[in-house]
């Protein structure tokens, strides 16, 4: 079974007789639904190799399983600091998806969501506290800070290349898929009794990525602001 608290990130939907195609002692994990449906992925949940014989009986392709997650993680009557993760599609809303379902038995309550292709996230750390002025017992200014990033995950397919008499035929060649990374912006921010929610907004769009927009305006929400 997956493990909920470090999900793969890519993962194949098969069918309950293929999953004797995927042994566990060479890497596969397996993850059956309350719904019987059924999801492989492969060791750390960032690749995912299919041989010959797998994709004789696989055809379906694989899926990016995403949530989006954030909270306060200390507070006090001073200071917060939290953090937070948002997905969304090219557009800033929320990605197209195959499925939207709760698939975890220790998490109920969450629901996952299955897309395809490519999904962008924006991931910030955000934080505030009061803070005295110079010597001054008295005199405190709100200090906020923390750190946005933008990312841009993809699946993409590499095929295994192959130097015999077969080397022309699509379907005899190992194929493995994979995520690969895009960091589109990565920005600290410190402000003193500034407005956080405006200068985030200023980031991204001086970086074209205005359309993250609202996505950013959530898990800073979600992070505490």
């Amino acid at each position: 079974m997956f493990d909920s608290t470090q999900p793969p990130l890519l993962v194949l939907p098969v069918t309950m007789q293929q999953t004797t195609l995927f042994s566990s002692q060479e890497g596969y994990n397996l993850h059956i639904t309350n719904e019987n449906r059924v999801f492989v992925s492969y060791k750390r949940g960032w690749t995912l190799p299919l041989s010959v014989q797998q994709r004789k009986f696989v055809s379906t392709e694989p899926l990016l399983l995403i949530r989006n997650k954030g909270r306060i993680t200390s507070e006090g009557s001073t200071f917060i600091k939290g953090y937070a993760h948002q997905f969304a599609d090219e557009n800033g809303k929320e990605p197209a998806y195959v499925l939207k379902e709760a698939i975890f038995p220790d998490a109920t309550d969450t629901e996952w969501t299955l897309v395809p292709g490519k999904v962008n996230m924006v991931w910030l750390q955000y934080g505030f506290k009061n803070q005295y002025c110079g010597d001054s017992s008295v005199d405190m200014e709100k200090f906020y800070y923390g750190k946005i990033m933008v990312f841009r995950f993809s699946i993409v397919e590499d095929v295994a290349p192959r130097l015999d008499k077969k080397a022309d035929i699509p379907d005899t060649h190992e194929k493995q898929y994979r995520v690969m990374e895009d960091l589109l912006l990565n920005e600290g921010w410190s402000l003193t009794d500034g407005d956080t929610q405006q200068h985030i907004i200023s980031l991204l769009s001086s970086h074209g990525l205005g359309a993250f927009t609202d996505a950013a305006k959530t898990a800073l929400k979600m992070a505490g602001a």
